[in-house]
């Protein structure tokens, strides 16, 4: 089987980074063949072409974007010369291909739909934001012309049952759950037997993913602020880049309050498993999670996760088992205070955490519920 995948950006965050995952292991147990449609070079064309993978690059726009976008009034302009110009040879290169699915890799990327009619082959898209709430996006051909493609598409892959609940229209779809894998069974184990920090180490906070406000590092950093002097040393880790006024605002804030090296911003990390290590307890403060693939790899890595009680982070943690759900910044600076005095609940709730993530997360799991969708379109 063949599959044209469509990304809708070169940097390898979240979605391209469980891309990766989920194309590795349909080579691998499957033998599927993909090719990768990218709009630019960067991190994940690299990671493309290191496991060997065909892609190609073109300057392709995608038609969402949010308002603070220096070029926001530009994009409707620049997403039509680039379809004009652009899609054509998408087209052609789609054709010498000859894909019996084509997988737009977000609901962000609007490629896919033209490319499976030019072609006269099955369309999946694979919805990974709820668009407004989490990222402010705006779909500038408004959203019932996405509605109007979204109801058109053969089938839809949704990351959590919370994100296909969010839209009454997508009861409509042929709608599936699949939730990102992020491990093999293999790796996932091993990581479960990662050791928790030593007991003479700070007791350490972790929070990553990119920096933006819908991502909650400011929250993390107040309720850190209000608990460091209450409990044992304590510090907090900050990975990620993002917003360069929002990221001012946390260092000045941070240097206002005198956290000094209790505080620690590391910028993006390609691969973040030495923050994991690191780490007693993961923060997973976005408000509109629609998965939260940081909180199944700090499960997987045996860590116990604080989670805002909103998004699908409810459905990932499991209340006083694999972590804590809070409602307000009072609740996460308290229950972040009770964990720190806590350390063999941490440990515990760590165990149970990476069972959850082996059971629940790995790319077997994510590449054979992908596989589904597209054998039970091939068979229709």
């Amino acid at each position: 089987m063949r599959v044209l995948f469509i990304t809708h950006y070169a940097s390898l965050l979240g979605a391209n980074r469980s891309l990766l995952h989920l194309i590795r292991r349909l080579r691998e147990d499957y033998h599927i063949e993909p090719l990768v449609f990218c709009p630019a070079y960067g991190a994940f064309t690299q990671a493309l072409q290191e496991q060997g993978v065909r892609f190609e690059v073109r300057p392709y726009t995608n038609w969402a974007y949010t308002l603070r976008s220096l070029k926001f009034w530009l994009y409707p302009l620049l997403h039509i010369r680039s379809q004009n110009s652009v899609l054509p040879e998408l087209i052609n290169l789609a054709r010498v291909f000859n894909p019996h699915i084509v997988h737009s890799n977000s609901l962000v990327v609007s490629l896919g739909w033209k490319i499976s009619e030019a072609l006269g082959v099955k369309h999946v898209w694979h919805i990974r934001e709820y668009g407004w709430e989490d990222y402010g996006l705006i779909f500038f051909r408004g959203v019932k012309f996405v509605q109007k493609k979204l109801t058109r598409a053969d089938a839809v892959i949704f990351i959590s049952n919370a994100l296909k609940a969010a839209r009454p229209y997508y009861e409509t779809l042929n709608a599936h759950v699949v939730y990102n894998g992020v491990g093999s069974e293999a790796e996932l184990h091993r990581l479960s037997a990662t050791p928790m920090p030593p007991p003479d180490a700070p007791f350490t906070f972790l929070i990553i993913g990119l920096l933006h406000p819908s991502k909650g590092q400011l929250e993390a950093l107040r309720a850190f602020v209000s608990i460091v002097r209450k409990g044992p040393s304590m510090r907090l880790i900050i990975v990620g880049k993002g917003r360069k006024l929002y990221t001012l605002h946390l260092t000045l804030l941070k240097w206002i309050k005198g956290m000094g090296d209790k505080v620690q911003f590391t910028g993006y990390l390609s691969k973040p498993e030495e923050a994991y290590k690191q780490a007693n307890v993961v923060l997973m403060c976005s408000p509109s999670e629609a998965m939260g693939r940081v909180t199944a790899e700090a499960m997987a890595y045996g860590r116990p996760v604080i989670g805002y009680n909103g998004g699908a982070t409810p459905e990932l943690i499991e209340p006083n088992k694999s972590g804590l759900l809070y409602n307000h910044l009072k609740e996460l600076s308290e229950q972040m205070l009770f964990l720190s005095r806590n350390t063999d609940l941490c440990r515990s709730m760590g165990h149970y955490a990476s069972d959850q993530a082996v059971k629940y997360f790995s790319d077997e799991q994510y590449a054979a519920g992908c596989l589904r969708v597209y054998e039970q379109l091939l068979e229709s």
